[in-house]
């Protein structure tokens, strides 16, 4: 797959201060305002990360992120005009915080504890230890010091690791005070503070391994990260915005003034008696709690909310942008899409059709709306029309939307009049439909729990069940293509189904990927793409059903939601990640005949790239695989690869040096795969 462009924009989930300095997540994109002089910040700089940041820290020379399932990105700021990313490691959980010490980063993950990595060498981070203290629950918080990291994990408290060996660390005390949520913790001068989901609570340092509890306070419900400055603390939360917290008496931490948040707060910072707050998809807001009683917003930026659902039509793609509702964007440079019109909806927006000048969306608990987007600028609710439960997807045709319900079943609203939608006809009976597909008068549903379903839609004021199958998953998606359906079954993979006879659909063949949660499916001929929520995008060859290969894989840090196909050119919902454009290096209208079939998808991801890509691509039979780059002129600059390989998925890493280990300038290069007989090259942009 080659990235032709991304629109990264989404929640803001973190927050952190260097010097007078706020770096916090816009979506993927990791953006720096000067607060030098408060009443009139200054924009800096941004770089584009491989997922939304949980958590921000820093040394002397770099910028530290944990994104996510992508891992641990590292973020050159030399030039703060201009950061960019330069090493990345890929943790095998997703990461939610990180602190460093010297060469060393922490790295706290949802399920595989506190990671240590070796930062010595910043564009080449190295994995060196692990610490796993509770499979089940996650480190939500972490702050370093010493030689000692402090860690808030979920469902254990506060545990204090003595790193002075990185390669063994070690737990040396710990402690669960009030059996709540641990969410994150902060240190002070002389003092740690753990904030849980409802309180505060002070321990004396002065001897790491003994931690001693002196006190705490209550903040509400919901309260989940917490920021030190001087003898202030700040909490944001979920349910209660921001708290100021006093230490004048460090063993007994006091609330001296609340703040209400426009949004849901999940990350807080602080530079003096300024806090600043990450609110998802409000954005991020400034305070000023010069008056620890009345905390008082001063400044904000507003962000995106999470891209659930994606339609294009000529140059403009249409997001379902969760909390944000319904976004235009203008893709005539594919390279820099930029957001030209936006409509807010009731209740977050979740999946859309466009038809014309109309496009038509589900909202959850909203049921479906009108929008009329005849001026991409201005896109306005026409109507709109209540669902029993939750709307979850949709097809529009003739007039008609057909809509899954998650408790509902199926509705089917006309839509000739879009001021006054109406529903004419619906299915229930106990069904909780995730995904729609409708083709030749039947409906094609993905039941959650159940499997496949087929609807007979022929009279839309009577639609009846007539056929329907058991997958083995959780049903969330499904596409039709002839005789075949498609159905993303979650943690089951992808099953193929025929249906030449719609009473009695039968199971074919399955995918079973090697990622873990199949999200959304399409179908394009000889080819299926499928969103793999935690993986990426996979390209999977479906000639012989009942023995799906992998074609083509592109790797996506934040979670892939919807796919949409125009051309050859395919729109990705990443999630809080926003949206990419990306065009296969397959063709997708291929017939069989025409297929490669022995040297499969050969993609990079990152591309474009600094300093190192991952180069992978699919053998469908065992042989020998040559791979090498070359510059756009022909010159041979690195053989990367000249042996036998088995049938499989294999990647290989480039880190823009030549054979004799110069690194290489900016510039287009490509890669070069030869096996069974066939060549295939994809291009690689190296951008210093």
């Amino acid at each position: 797959m080659d990235c032709l462009g991304r629109w990264a924009h989404g929640p803001c989930y973190a927050a952190a201060t260097q010097g007078s300095s706020l770096f916090f997540g816009d979506g993927a994109r990791l953006e720096i305002v000067d607060f030098a002089d408060p009443d009139a910040p200054e924009p800096m700089g941004a770089c584009v990360l491989a997922a939304a940041p949980r958590g921000i820290c820093f040394d002397e020379t770099y910028a530290y992120a944990a994104c996510g399932h992508a891992g641990l990105q590292i973020i050159d700021l030399d030039t703060p005009a201009e950061p960019r990313v330069i090493g990345s490691f890929t943790t095998d959980n997703f990461a939610w915080d990180v602190a460093v010490l010297g060469d060393h980063a922490f790295v706290g993950t949802l399920y595989s504890g506190l990671r240590v990595i070796d930062v010595s060498d910043a564009t080449h981070p190295v994995e060196v230890a692990g610490l796993v203290l509770d499979p089940y629950f996650g480190v939500t918080g972490l702050e370093a010091r010493g030689h000692h990291v402090y860690l808030a994990y979920e469902k254990s408290g506060i545990y204090v690791v003595d790193v002075s060996d990185p390669d063994h660390p070690e737990v040396v005390d710990h402690d669960w005070p009030w059996s709540d949520l641990a969410q994150d913790v902060a240190l002070g001068k002389t003092h740690a503070y753990l904030v849980s989901y409802t309180s505060v609570t002070a321990y004396d340092l002065s001897d790491p391994a003994d931690l001693v509890l002196r006190g705490h306070c209550y903040v509400d419900n919901g309260a989940n990260h917490i920021a030190v400055a001087g003898k202030r603390a700040y909490v944001g939360g979920a349910d209660h915005g921001l708290r100021v917290i006093g230490l004048d008496d460090p063993d007994n931490p006091v609330v001296l003034g609340a703040g209400n948040a426009a949004g849901f707060g999940c990350g807080v910072a602080a530079m003096g008696t300024l806090a600043f707050l990450a609110e998802q998809h409000a954005g991020i807001s400034a305070w000023d709690a010069s008056d620890p009683a009345a905390p008082a917003v001063f400044w904000t930026r507003d962000t995106a909310g999470c891209t659930w659902g994606v339609e294009r039509r000529g140059d403009l793609a249409y997001l379902a942008n969760g909390s944000d509702g319904l976004r235009v964007l203008d893709l005539s440079d594919p390279a820099a899409p930029v957001c030209i019109g936006r409509c807010d909806t009731p209740w977050p927006a979740l999946d859309l059709a466009v038809i014309g000048d109309l496009a038509y969306v589900v909202t959850g608990f909203g049921g479906l709306l009108a929008i009329d987007v005849g001026d991409p600028e201005a896109p306005a609710i026409r109507g709109v029309e209540e669902t029993v439960n939750a709307a979850m997807d949709l097809v529009v045709a003739d007039g008609l939307a057909y809509v899954a319900d998650a408790s509902g079943g199926l509705q089917i609203i006309d839509v000739n009049d879009p001021d006054a939608p109406r529903t004419v006809g619906s299915l229930v009976d106990g069904m909780r439909l995730y995904g729609l597909d409708v083709a030749g008068g039947l409906a094609y549903a993905a039941d959650y729990q159940e499997g496949l379903r087929v609807i007979d839609v022929a009279d839309p004021a009577a639609p009846a069940a007539v056929g329907f199958c058991a997958s083995p998953g959780l049903a969330v998606s499904v596409a039709v293509a002839g005789d075949r359906a498609y159905l993303a079954d979650s943690h089951g993979g992808m099953g193929i189904y025929d249906v030449g006879a719609p009473s009695a659909p039968v199971e074919i063949g399955r995918y079973q990927m090697p990622g873990d949660w199949v999200e959304d499916v399409l179908a394009s001929g000889r080819y299926v793409f499928l969103a793999d929520a935690y993986r990426g995008l996979r390209m999977v060859d479906v000639g012989d059903p009942a023995a799906p290969q992998e074609a083509a894989w592109f790797a996506v840090g934040d979670r892939c939601e919807d796919l949409c196909l125009r051309g050859d050119e395919l729109c990705l919902g990443a999630g809080a990640g926003g949206m990419l454009l990306l065009r296969p290096t397959i063709s997708v209208t291929a017939t069989p005949d025409e297929a490669p079939a022995a040297a499969g998808g050969l993609a990079c991801f990152p591309n474009p790239f600094n300093p190192a890509t991952r180069i992978a691509f699919t053998l469908a039979r065992s042989g020998r695989a040559r791979l090498a780059v070359f510059a756009v002129d022909g010159r041979r600059l690195a053989s990367l690869l000249d042996a036998e390989l088995p049938a499989g998925s294999h990647a290989v890493d480039w880190r823009g040096r030549d054979e004799a280990g110069r690194e290489l300038p900016s510039g287009l290069y490509l890669a070069r795969l030869e096996a069974g007989g066939a060549v295939r090259v994809t291009k690689m942009l190296l951008a210093r």
